[in-house]
C-alpha cells in the first residue's frame, strides 16, 4: 500500500511506515514518537499518509486506555480514507473502533462498524480482520456454525499476516471445532500456533500476547501443564509456590509505564485466570480486583464483566455465596444488555451452578434461564428449590481433622472415580462437564480432605467412608 501512494515528502512516507510498525509490534510510545515526526515531514496534500498517522494516533491511544481520544482518531481517519477510496485505512479505522465497542460492551455497534468493514474491503484479503471480528462476536452470542464459517473463511484471507491475528483467530476456531465434536480439526489448529510460537524465541510484546491467548485456551482445555509452559515463558508468576510472587509481565503491568493499558489489563485478566486455576484464590482475587479497577476507569465495561466472573469464582471457591452471586449480578448487569452468552458459559460448571442460584433469586431471569439453557442445565424443577439451602450439600465435617470441610454431591462423584483411577479426562467424560472444571473439583478435594495428592486423598475418603 505505501509503494502504491506517493506524497509521503522527504521521508515522511517512511516515517509514516515506522510508525505504523511500531504500534503493530506493540511499541506504542516509540509508535507516537514516529507519528509526529511523519507529520512534520509530510506535505499537507498527503491524504493517505496523514491518513496512517491518524489510524496509528487511534490505535495508540486504543492501547493506552484513552477511549474517547481513540474514538476522535479513528473517526477522522474514516472521514479522510473513505472518500479517497483507501480501502487498508478504511477497513482497520473501522475494525479498531469495533473493538473499541467491543471492549465498552457495546457488541451490537462492533458488529455494525465489522459489516461496514467487510463492505469496504471490496474482497480484498484485509477483509479477513472484520470477518474474525465478526465471528468473535457470533461466538459470544453462541452461534457456533456462522461463527466458525465466519473464522474459517477470516483466516483464509489473511493466512500471509501477522501472528497475533491469525493465532486468535485460529485459536477461537479451535475452542469451536472443539464444541462442535471436530476435535481433529481443534488439533490441527493448535498445532498451527504452536509452530508459529516455536519459530519466536524473542520475548515481543505481540508474542507475550501471543503465548498468553495460547495459556488462556490451554486454560479451557483443562489441559495445566501446557497452560504453565506457555504462562513461563510469558512471564507470568510461577504458580507453585505456596504464595505466589507477580512475575515480570505482571510487574511490568502494574508498575511499569512502557506498558500500554490494554495490554496491561490483558495479563492481569490472564494472571488471574492461572492463579484461579492452581488454587490461588487470593492471588486470583488481587488481581481480579485491580484488573476490574482499571476497567471501569477508563470505561472498559466487558473487562469488568471478566474481572468480576473470576471474584464469582474465587468467592465460589471459598464457599462464600453472598459475594459470589454480587459478584456474578454485576457481570450479568453488564452483558445482558447485550446478550452475552459464552462470556459466561467458558467459565465452566462453577458459573452454571451461581447462575442457578441467581435465578433462585430472581437475578436477571430471562438472562439467567438463556444462560442456564445455552449450559444445558436449565431452570431446576420448582420441587428441588430449597431457598434455605446452603450452597453445597454432601457429607458433613469430620471432627478428626482428616476433613476440614464438607464435600459438595459433585466432588463426591469426582472423588469416587478417582477412587476407580479415572483420569481427569475420563471423570469429564463420564460426567459431562469439562476437564478444567474437574481439575477445580480435584483441587477443592484436596483442600477439604487435607491432601496434596490422589493417593493421600483417596485413602482419607476410605477411612472416612465416602468411597
Amino acid at each position: 500500500a505505501f509503494a502504491a501512494h506517493p506524497g509521503g515528502g522527504a521521508g515522511g512516507g517512511a516515517v509514516t511506515f515506522q510508525a505504523m510498525l511500531a504500534t503493530f509490534q506493540g511499541q506504542s510510545q516509540a509508535s507516537d514518537r514516529l507519528a509526529q515526526r511523519a507529520l512534520a515531514l509530510l506535505p499537507e496534500q498527503s491524504p493517505f499518509f496523514r491518513s496512517c498517522v491518524s489510524l496509528v494516533t487511534g490505535m495508540n491511544h486504543l492501547f493506552a486506555g484513552e477511549d474517547a481520544a481513540a474514538e476522535v482518531a479513528l473517526h477522522e481517519t474514516i472521514a479522510s480514507s473513505d472518500p479517497a477510496g483507501d480501502v487498508m485505512n478504511a477497513v482497520l479505522s473501522r475494525c479498531y473502533l469495533a473493538e473499541l465497542n467491543t471492549l465498552r460492551g457495546r457488541l451490537r455497534t462492533a458488529q455494525m462498524l465489522y459489516e461496514q468493514a467487510l463492505v469496504q474491503s471490496r474482497e480484498e484479503p484485509i477483509g479477513g480482520l472484520a470477518l474474525m471480528g465478526l465471528g468473535r462476536l457470533y461466538y459470544d452470542w453462541n452461534d457456533l456454525e456462522r461463527a466458525g464459517a465466519l473464522l474459517t473463511t477470516g483466516l483464509e484471507k489473511i493466512a500471509a499476516w501477522s501472528d497475533l491475528p491469525v493465532a486468535q483467530g485460529a485459536l477461537l476456531l479451535a475452542r469451536v471445532k472443539h464444541l462442535m465434536g471436530d476435535g481433529e480439526a481443534a488439533g490441527q489448529l493448535e498445532h498451527r500456533v504452536d509452530v508459529a510460537l516455536a519459530g519466536h524465541e524473542e520475548l515481543t510484546p505481540v508474542h507475550r500476547s501471543l503465548r498468553l491467548y495460547r495459556m488462556r485456551y490451554a486454560l479451557w482445555r483443562g489441559d495445566l501443564p501446557t497452560a504453565d509452559l506457555h504462562a513461563t515463558v510469558a512471564g507470568l508468576a510461577d504458580p507453585l509456590g505456596a504464595s505466589p510472587g507477580r512475575g515480570r509481565a505482571v510487574r511490568d503491568a502494574v508498575d511499569g509505564d512502557e506498558t500500554p493499558a490494554m495490554e496491561a489489563t490483558f495479563v492481569l485478566l490472564s494472571q488471574a485466570h492461572h492463579w484461579l486455576a492452581h488454587g490461588h484464590y487470593d492471588a486470583a482475587a488481587g488481581a481480579a480486583e485491580m484488573l476490574g479497577r482499571q476497567a471501569l476507569a477508563c470505561g472498559r465495561l466487558r473487562l469488568a464483566a471478566k474481572a468480576e466472573i473470576v471474584r464469582a469464582r474465587v468467592a465460589f471457591a471459598l464457599r462464600d455465596e453472598r459475594t459470589a452471586i454480587a459478584a456474578l449480578g454485576r457481570a450479568l448487569a453488564i452483558a445482558a444488555p447485550e446478550n452475552s452468552i459464552r462470556l459466561f458459559v467458558d467459565e465452566g460448571e462453577e458459573i452454571a451452578e451461581l447462575l442457578t442460584l441467581c435465578l433462585r433469586r430472581k437475578i436477571h431471569t430471562e438472562y439467567v434461564a438463556q444462560l442456564l439453557d445455552a449450559f444445558g442445565a436449565g431452570p431446576l424443577p420448582a420441587a428441588t428449590v430449597d431457598r434455605d439451602r446452603p450452597l453445597h450439600r454432601g457429607i458433613p465435617a469430620a471432627e478428626d481433622g482428616l476433613i476440614v470441610e464438607a464435600l459438595s454431591d459433585r466432588e463426591v462423584e469426582v472423588l469416587r472415580l478417582m477412587a476407580d483411577g479415572r483420569s481427569n479426562g475420563e471423570i469429564a467424560n463420564r460426567l459431562g462437564i469439562a476437564t478444567s472444571t474437574v481439575k477445580s473439583h480435584v483441587h477443592a478435594i484436596f483442600h477439604k480432605l487435607n491432601a496434596t495428592r490422589r493417593t493421600q486423598a483417596v485413602a482419607r475418603a476410605r477411612t472416612l467412608q465416602l468411597v
